[in-house]
């Protein structure tokens, strides 16, 4: 899933995607001296990592429904952010439901600097038609 989450980021935009470049996949994040007693963790892996305004996007699949993980995943985002680091995350359900993840995809585009004139027209239903696409052999 955060494959074809990716390929929503980096696809041209005249294909429904943000046309992002530069981005890393399983990014690994130090935890320095400022965020060493908020985690027991020495390190994070991010699914998606956009180093230009270093916002690390995590995709929370069935994996992070268990309550334990929840806790986790709230102690991960506090440390990244008491380093410096956004921290974005979209649930399975958000992928899955088109409202939503274009209100996330607009999070990110407005994070990126990506200005609505530097879209194609019918940007949103070609959006569309490529999260579908992606999601095609998942639902």
């Amino acid at each position: 899933m955060e494959t074809a989450f990716v390929m929503m980021l980096v696809m041209p935009k005249r294909e429904g995607g943000l046309g992002i470049r530069g981005l890393e996949m399983d990014y690994r994040i130090e935890v320095n001296a400022r965020a060493r007693h908020l985690t027991a963790r020495s390190c994070f892996y991010c699914d998606v990592y956009l180093p230009r305004i270093h916002l690390d996007i995590e995709y929370h699949g069935f994996f992070h429904d268990d309550e334990m993980r929840a806790v986790e995943d709230d102690e991960r985002e506090r440390a990244l952010r008491a380093m410096g680091h956004g921290v974005m995350a979209i649930r399975r359900w958000g992928f899955f439901n088109r409202a939503v993840f274009g209100r996330f995809m607009l999070c990110i585009r407005r994070k990126m600097g990506i200005s609505p004139a530097a879209l194609p027209d019918e940007f949103e239903l070609r959006q569309e038609e490529l999260r579908r696409f992606v999601l095609r052999r998942m639902a």
